[in-house]
């Protein structure tokens, strides 16, 4: 549980460093579930800046992510070893 919870706070924090317009398409695409075409009505930009909104959205995050992986210091659990 705490290991989620810690996993949820740098998800959080990789997605306050996206700008604005690419947190709010990200979200629409991928938490509400909303089709391109859906988005760029919502917010008013083409097909094609929604998809690529996305797409550099989830570079940086990945890129974020994977540096925020490489920097844990957690001790791996031996319970149960001998």
């Amino acid at each position: 549980m705490l290991h989620n919870q810690i996993l949820l706070e740098k998800v959080r924090q990789a997605l306050s460093e996206l700008t604005t317009q690419q947190r709010l398409i990200f979200l629409l695409k991928h938490y509400e579930g909303m089709t391109y075409e859906e988005i760029s009505d919502a917010v008013g930009c083409s097909t094609g800046t929604a998809k690529k909104s996305v797409s550099r959205a989830i570079a940086k995050l990945r890129t974020r992510l994977e540096a925020a992986a490489g920097t844990t210091e957690c001790v791996p659990c031996t319970a149960g070893e001998f």
